[in-house]
């Protein structure tokens, strides 16, 4: 067996844990004499006494071994770790037993110790030839053998001794390993054991165990938040691999973090669970060391070499030896393939640095902070730093937590770059785009630029085109909500028209029987009188009948105008007809989708203001949406009055107003309504396209846009909104007049 293990790591856990100096006495006289002494300098604090080496050992079994009165000088003297570098001449065969003295000074009187036993096999302690702890059952076989465990019962692994000064003890042990011997998993297959001041132990241990468990929290949880993180990073947006490359190397340092820790405690609680968390571990050592080159290729390189898919080839075999053949070469294997991995990461990120990569340096921290940790975990292995648990826990945070950490800090740098950069992409373009409307002329004339040009003009062709696609559905729903509207005002000269053309038949077939019944008589002045009559009144109703055609003939006119659109022509248009139009269209379309609209009208038009030469289809547009929202302000305020259920004394009355005045050089038209008026925040806001404060399906926002545009930009006039909230909001708009 060639390899270290996490058996290795465990008996160093305890020896590192417990062992300060080490008293022992070089030679012994004879086979009786004490091979340890207790004396009153180690009983100090701090201090322990490590009873490994010099042991006397015979493989087997026999009970009489624990006799004090035995003879053991021709048996074999070996240290108790049982190391593969010295294991007992006379061999291994599982079970065998071990004895040494031990003396107490005589200047000391009951001496209270704690005997640590640490191990992964199954023991009994005999002292002077008297069984006093066992650890687990000592068997002749795989079978017989119950390694020891900690559990409810057995809730450690340290017990109490009362030693009397002056004395020699025996100290026999009765030990079997059979399970990592015959699996050949542990480089040390033996037992140690310590005595120490019992206080002193007790407060080592507690402090040691809480350092461990918080430190394995923390190191088990920050790589796995990265892992959760840039996992959810990459599903998001995939075309980024670091991502999930980086999410399984901090994946499989949070699940090493956690098996590095739980395989100690594994071999102490089940050897053979200890065992399976040997094979994970090592296994997560290859998924480490392939993960993190694969993250850093990624980062630097793009594509891995070629030869890297060989070295995912050799990885497979890896994971699969050591599960399936006896673990001392691959576990070798494992360990030099992650440092050759190591090596790799040094290499690829010190050519990144030294070729001015972005950011490098800052992974690279991460590394030298790695070897450092190395660097003071193999000194403390060596004994040449004190014993202390926090030199593991250095080496373990450097390891899995700063060199993740410099990894993430790169990824979130760059993305910070890439937003940064986006947004200075985003600012360029908008500043371009300004430049390009500015100097339109200009690039038309410069070739190096042609293609840039063209595609700006059919970006302006299709945005062109959109608008015009806008326009034409805020006039299709505008035309919808007036339908109802155009509907019953269309109606009402049709009413009239099949009325008295009904009048006029009956008239005119009154007439005739009149005529023929005179055919015999003389005509006399009564019946002329009455013949006269009734052609008078024929007469009535066909201008009437003419009155209310062309009255209806006007309203489908008007319609077709708003459904085809602006012509662009100005022509002479009576603003008074068009915004008296636009009032009664609107609140009979409105009432014709809403039985309970219902709202009070006031209007005063100025009648001196004549004829504007304005585009009729735009003016109107403009006036439909306007009291279009007036009429759904005033509305809205009611029903919201309603709800509230407010007295009578208190309840409103929505209503509009319109009116228009000359002033002379320029002709006013107002439309007030008492609705909510408009808040603060958004008055700015009103004339934005898109801008609209009815619900979702109830208004594109353009509207007001539009409007906008139609008046001042069109018509060369002005356009303002008066508003109190809580009280009205009117709309003024000036038009030049014909004067001006």
């Amino acid at each position: 067996m060639q390899k270290q293990s996490p058996m290795k790591m465990n008996m160093r856990f305890y020896r590192a844990a417990l062992i300060a100096p080490i008293l022992c006495l070089a030679t012994c006289l004879s086979a009786q004499e004490p091979l340890f002494v207790i004396t009153k300098d180690s009983l100090e604090s701090g201090r322990s006494l490590l009873i490994s080496e010099r042991w006397k050992y015979h493989p087997g079994d026999n009970i009489a071994w624990a006799d004090p009165n035995f003879d053991d000088s021709d048996w074999e003297i070996v240290d108790s770790h049982l190391t593969e570098e010295a294991m007992p001449e006379s061999g291994w065969p599982g079970i065998g037993w071990f004895r040494s003295y031990l003396e107490v000074d005589s200047a000391l009187s009951i001496v209270p110790m704690a005997i640590f036993l640490s191990h992964n096999g199954a023991s009994e302690i005999y002292i002077n030839g008297e069984l006093k702890y066992r650890f687990g059952k000592v068997g002749a076989s795989t079978e017989d053998e119950v390694p020891f465990a900690i559990s409810v019962e057995q809730p450690q692994s340290a017990k109490s001794i009362l030693l009397r000064g002056g004395e020699i003890y025996l100290f026999a042990v009765r030990y079997s390993n059979f399970v990592l011997y015959e699996k050949d998993i542990a480089s040390e297959v033996g037992f140690t054991l310590v005595l120490t001041n019992i206080d002193e132990a007790l407060a080592r241990i507690f402090t040691d165990a809480r350092l461990t468990s918080s430190g394995q929290s923390i190191m088990v949880a920050i790589p796995f938040v990265f892992s959760i993180s840039h996992f959810l990073l990459f599903f998001f947006y995939r075309r980024q691999r670091e991502h999930i490359y980086f999410a399984i190397f901090t994946a499989s340092l949070s699940a090493m973090a956690f098996f590095a820790h739980e395989n100690v405690f594994g071999f102490e609680t089940d050897t053979r669970l200890g065992v399976t968390y040997v094979h994970i571990t090592y296994t997560l050592f290859i998924f480490i060391g392939i993960s993190g080159v694969r993250f850093l290729y990624s980062l630097f390189y793009g594509k891995p070499p070629k030869w890297y898919f060989a070295i995912l080839a050799v990885a497979a075999i890896q994971c699969i030896l050591v599960w399936v053949v006896p673990l001392s070469i691959p576990a070798q294997l494992a360990i030099l393939f992650f440092v050759i991995m190591v090596l790799e990461m040094f290499r690829i990120v010190i050519l990144a640095i030294l070729r001015k990569k972005e950011d490098a340096w800052l992974i690279g921290s991460g590394f030298i902070a790695f070897a450092a940790g190395s660097l003071i975990i193999v000194l403390f292995i060596k004994n040449i730093l004190p014993h202390s648990a926090i030199y593991p826990l250095i080496f373990w945070f450097a390891a899995i937590l700063v060199v993740p950490l410099t990894m993430s800090a790169f990824l979130a740098r760059r993305f910070a770059a890439v937003n940064l950069n986006l947004q200075s992409e985003i600012k360029k373009s908008a500043e371009l785009e300004i430049q390009n409307a500015r100097q339109e002329m200009e690039l038309q004339k410069a070739k190096e630029l042609k293609e840039a040009y063209e595609a700006l003009e059919q970006a302006h062709v299709d945005l062109k085109a959109t608008q015009q696609q806008l326009i034409t559905q805020e006039k299709l729903a505008s035309l919808g909500q007036l339908t109802a509207g155009i509907a019953h005002e269309i109606k009402n000269p049709l009413n009239f028209v099949n009325n008295f053309a009904a009048l006029s038949v009956d008239l005119a077939r009154e007439l005739r029987e009149e005529l023929v019944k005179r055919k015999t008589k003389s005509v006399n002045e009564k019946d002329l009188t009455d013949i006269e009559e009734i052609l008078d009144t024929l007469e009535q109703n066909a201008e009437k009948i003419n009155h209310h055609g062309k009255r209806a003939d006007g309203i489908v006119k008007s319609m077709m105008q708003h459904a085809r659109g602006s012509s662009g022509q100005r022509e002479l248009a009576d603003i008074n007809h068009l915004l008296d139009e636009a009032v009664n269209l609107t609140y009979h379309g409105l009432r014709a989708n809403d039985a309970s609209f219902n709202i009070t009208i006031e209007k005063e038009y100025d009648e001196t203001i004549g004829k504007l030469e304005v585009v009729p289809q735009d003016i109107s547009r403009v006036f439909l949406n306007i009291v279009n929202n007036a009429c759904y302000a005033a509305f809205q305020k009611q029903k919201a009055n309603e709800k509230e259920k407010k007295a009578s004394s208190d309840s409103f009355s929505p209503a509009i107003s319109v009116s228009t005045k000359n002033l002379r050089d320029r002709i006013e038209i107002r439309i007030r309504d008492n609705g909510n008026g408009i808040p603060p925040e958004i008055r700015e806001k009103i004339f934005n396209p898109f801008f609209t404060t009815k619900p979702t399906g109830q208004g594109t926002g353009l509207g007001l846009s539009i409007s906008y545009d139609i008046i001042v930009q069109e018509h060369r006039g002005e356009i303002k909104m008066e508003t109190e909230e809580g009280k009205f909001t009117e709309f003024v708009i000036q038009l030049l007049s014909p004067n001006n």
